[in-house]
């Protein structure tokens, strides 16, 4: 092959790999742009609290004791299996109630029902 070649296909892989990094960059910034935050889709989150709640509570009621954020998913889970949660929603839902005082923690990572504030939710 002749030098003239080579170079004209190093150029042409140079402009290619430029072209190709321009339109991944391109398909990030759409995929970033489409994926909702939690600030937008909180609204929709708030009916889903009261469903948390409700596995919670028949997840104590089953285990007799304080749970755990994976003993709340499999309780939620398998109560509303038509409800599509990540499980990233559910403990943050738990979270959340338990920053509300709705449930709080005996133990880190362990979850039970404060009677006193859910008579004020219900």
């Amino acid at each position: 092959m002749s030098e003239d070649y080579i170079s004209f296909l190093q150029k042409r892989i140079a402009q290619l790999e430029k072209e190709n990094l321009m339109l991944r960059r391109a398909i990030m910034r759409e995929a970033s742009d489409m994926e909702k935050t939690y600030q937008e889709i909180k609204d929709k989150l708030e009916p889903l609290k009261a469903t948390v709640l409700k596995a919670i509570i028949n997840s104590i009621r089953v285990h007799r004791r304080p749970v755990n954020y994976e003993e709340i998913v499999r309780s939620f889970r398998s109560k509303y299996p038509f409800i599509k949660a990540k499980t990233e929603t559910i403990t943050r839902m738990v979270r959340k109630l338990r920053e509300e005082g709705v449930v709080f923690s005996p133990k880190q990572g362990y979850f039970y029902i404060n009677k006193e504030a859910l008579k004020e939710v219900h």
